[in-house]
């Protein structure tokens, strides 16, 4: 049992996500564009906003971020928003929020696992 639900928690690896699309684990994931980004300090971000394909506006809180497989840290979002490169973002729901967990170049991201 634990081990089926690792797996779902790793998701599909869909090679084409939809905006914004979650699994039965509780986590989703969205591609779109950073519009704006929130900073807590110098160069810590706290949240951010993407604008997905379909013009959905989602509001992201930044949580403990794998940066592993082509992750990167929430930073980077700065030259994405400067380059309108559109970034995936895995997310979960906590506490009325969406918490992110992993970003990805979107271009560059054929699986979110």
């Amino acid at each position: 049992v634990v081990l089926a639900m690792v797996v779902a928690a790793c998701g599909s690896g869909a090679a084409s996500p939809s905006p914004a699309t979650s699994d039965q684990s509780g986590s989703a994931q969205a591609t779109g564009l950073v519009t704006d980004i929130v900073t807590s300090g110098p160069v810590e971000v706290a949240s951010f906003i993407v604008r997905t394909e379909d013009g959905e506006t989602l509001e992201f809180t930044v949580g403990t971020l794998d940066v592993t497989g082509g992750g990167f840290p929430a930073e980077h979002l700065s030259e994405h928003r400067l380059a309108a490169e559109p970034v995936l973002v895995l997310y979960r729901d906590e506490g009325g929020k969406h918490v992110a967990y992993k970003l990805l170049d979107a271009e560059a991201a054929p699986s979110a696992s």
